[in-house]
């Protein structure tokens, strides 16, 4: 197997689990927790680079606290659709 296709397989297994850690972030978040979690403070380190951007982009939703944050979602659909992809794509332009 070609360094092109392990990476870019490795690439494939990082966004699936980037996916994964984004949506056990939507549901830590109904869930009441202490600041000092372990687990939900290494989730939140994991997700918010990619978050953050995207929630700055889109500002806020809702008034008061009824606040709704799109950006998991939006995140979701770039992952498979256009940042896994552009990292195939490079990877394989790169080691051609």
């Amino acid at each position: 197997m070609s360094l092109s296709a392990i990476l870019s397989i490795s690439v494939s297994i990082l966004c699936e689990i980037l996916s994964y850690l984004i949506l056990i972030r939507c549901i830590l978040s109904y869930i009441p927790m202490s600041k000092g979690n372990i687990f939900t403070n290494a989730v939140y380190n994991l997700t918010e680079p990619l978050l953050s951007p995207v929630r700055r982009i889109l500002g806020n939703f809702g008034r008061g606290h009824m606040m709704l944050d799109f950006s998991p979602v939006i995140v979701l659909l770039l992952i498979p659709y256009v940042i896994e992809p552009a990292l195939i794509y490079f990877i394989q332009f790169i080691f051609r």
